[in-house]
């Protein structure tokens, strides 16, 4: 069976700290096929070409076509998000959100910059441990049912700068987890969120891990989103990761060492220094 993974970013602060949050929501074509037909009739309905989660959420600066505050009122906002929100959850099989936050204040201050330089970027991070993860939860199903599940994961991700690294690293971590834990790779693709609605969910499950991992952060003391409980509540399994500084370094020291691996650290390791121009 063929599982397809949406993942988009999110980078925000708050309270004093900033957070970095790549999440994917993942399910069978099958679940994807009745959610996209769901979504776009919840977009056409309130006059919405694209969803991006932050435009919505900007309340101070309404973007289009949230901006018309005689149409959005706080009735009508509520019930389109809670309407996204069945889209998403409406699937059988339910689709399964992960998520992976680091603190970028904390990564910035456990790592020098050489170290980073070595480490690669919190961006790139994630995602590669969004596969890892994923790949572990395969594999401890297939070891509860006592043999391989025959499945593969095709990762799409929102087209935009700096894909040519992840797809680079994204490869050598398909090639690792293949031969490592016996997964076929389902390969890797880049797209524009306008023209895939599954893409727009996954801003959506994003911006809400990205609070989250704010809230538990200390950022405020505000009580878990609505949006991000209903979620939860209405039937998508949830695996998030929140990433602090001292297990940054301590990822850091294993990777050093040999203990772990990292296509881009194992890479930039190898790697001989350039020498300065003349």
């Amino acid at each position: 069976m063929l599982l397809r993974a949406y993942c988009d970013e999110s980078t925000m602060g708050e309270g004093g700290r900033r957070v970095l949050t790549v999440g994917a929501v993942i399910g069978p074509q099958s679940s994807w096929e009745h959610f996209d037909s769901r979504w776009a009739a919840v977009l056409s309905e309130h006059g919405v070409d694209v969803f991006h989660t932050t435009d919505y959420e900007n309340a101070s600066e309404p973007q289009p076509p949230y901006d018309d505050r005689g149409f959005w009122t706080k009735e009508r906002r509520i019930g389109f998000m809670a309407s996204l929100i069945d889209a998403m959850t409406a699937t059988d099989p339910h689709f399964c959100g992960v998520s992976c936050s680091v603190d970028l204040d904390e990564f910035e201050s456990v790592l020098s910059p050489s170290e980073r330089r070595k480490f690669g970027s919190p961006y790139t991070f994630c995602s590669i441990w969004i596969m890892n993860t994923v790949s572990a939860e395969i594999g401890k199903a297939g070891a509860l049912v006592g043999e391989p599940l025959d499945l593969q994961v095709a990762y799409v991700f929102e087209k935009g700068p700096g894909q040519g690294r992840l797809e680079h690293d994204f490869r050598h971590a398909e090639a690792f987890i293949a031969s490592e834990k016996n997964l076929a790779p389902g390969g890797f693709a880049a797209m524009p969120k306008e023209s895939f609605t599954p893409l727009q969910a996954a801003d959506l499950f994003t911006f809400e891990a990205s609070k989250e991992a704010l809230r538990e952060l200390g950022a405020h003391h505000r009580s878990v989103r609505k949006s991000f409980a209903a979620m939860r509540e209405c039937g998508i399994s949830m695996y998030r990761l929140l990433f602090r500084g001292d297990t940054i370094r301590d990822i850091y020291e294993k990777l050093e060492s040999g203990e772990a691996y990292m296509p881009e650290w194992n890479e930039n390791k190898n790697r001989r220094p350039r020498r300065p121009k003349a």
